[in-house]
């Protein structure tokens, strides 16, 4: 996000590149007080800028025309790779749509990340850019989902081709990293053949925006929000599914996605994974995904799913009561 576009004045635009203040993301991460300190400006200036900041890149309106037209287009949807799944999405991953999935460690939020990756990719010119967050980028696991499944070892090259991993781990960083596939995926649809982005898979998104959310500062707010502006332009700009995953906090007796109310509004689907565990306690191989929130699927339909060698599969297994 440049600060070209605010059109700041020519000294105030030198002295933020004389700090190394270059993009919105970098004066979002540091509170009004610092930086007027930093930069020995009066807190006012520093109010305005970010005013400024707020009202350039806070949102954006379509027309009703607008959104007429991008419901007629032809809707994408790829499949999971868990048919079980996919009726649960209502047929699977949508393009324009954000996908949500929340879960505990070790619930299985990753493998579906990746499960996703491995369905998508394994069609001829689709391309998925994977943001590893945490480490979890796992080439070796989605050759063992592929082979587990049959593909060949010429497939799975191919496939594993049109996967674009990109790593993030701080929010200045994400929010530089999603620029940059917005910019490629607009490049891609101009050019009109080759590979097209279909899918984007952030893992995990929480891991980044929780630590910037505590305290009295607005900041973090502010960037979690330019965030959720970035993955919706993604999805609703460009026609392309995003997935991303939320990881889950206590709250007395309740457990509860990390991200909070403030983002509860962001994804058109929310999926929960729920680990199922043995009479003894010790955590097995299967669990439930259930539908916590979406625009289509019936709120509380459920699927369980078995976690092995070719990722996600189905399974028989009763929902916890």
């Amino acid at each position: 996000m440049s600060l070209i576009p605010l059109q700041l004045p020519a000294p105030l635009l030198a002295l933020l590149h004389e700090h190394g203040l270059r993009t919105a993301s970098d004066l979002l991460l540091t509170d009004e007080e610092t930086l007027s300190r930093q930069l020995h400006c009066d807190e006012k200036v520093i109010r305005e800028l970010f005013e400024a900041i707020a009202l350039h890149y806070g949102g954006s309106h379509l027309s009703g025309v607008a959104i007429l037209q991008n419901a007629s287009q032809l809707i994408s949807i790829f499949s999971t790779g868990h048919t079980g799944l996919d009726c649960l999405l209502s047929g699977g991953l949508r393009a324009g749509e954000l996908l949500e999935i929340v879960g505990k460690s070790s619930s299985g939020k990753t493998q579906w990340c990746l499960q996703c990756c491995m369905s998508v990719a394994s069609l001829p010119d689709h391309a998925v850019a994977f943001v590893d967050v945490s480490q979890s980028f796992n080439p070796e696991r989605l050759v063992e989902m592929s082979r587990s499944r049959g593909a060949s070892s010429e497939s799975i090259l191919s496939m594993l081709s049109r996967i674009h991993c990109f790593s993030a781990f701080d929010a200045h960083r994400l929010l530089d990293v999603l620029d940059t596939i917005m910019a490629e995926a607009s490049q891609l649809q101009a050019a009109g053949h080759g590979q097209s982005l279909r899918l984007v898979v952030v893992d995990s998104l929480s891991t980044l925006i929780s630590p910037l959310l505590g305290g009295k500062q607005s900041q973090g707010h502010i960037v979690m929000m330019q965030i959720a502006q970035a993955l919706k332009t993604i999805a609703c700009q460009h026609h392309i599914a995003v997935l991303y995953t939320n990881h889950t906090v206590a709250d007395k007796d309740l457990v509860k996605p990390a991200l909070g109310k403030s983002w509860a509004f962001v994804p058109h689907t929310q999926v929960t994974l729920q680990r199922s565990f043995s009479n003894t306690g010790s955590a097995q191989n299967m669990g439930i995904a259930s539908v916590t929130k979406s625009i289509r699927s019936r709120r509380g339909e459920t699927c369980s799913y078995e976690l092995g060698p070719a990722g996600l599969t189905p399974c028989q297994l009763t929902p916890p009561q």
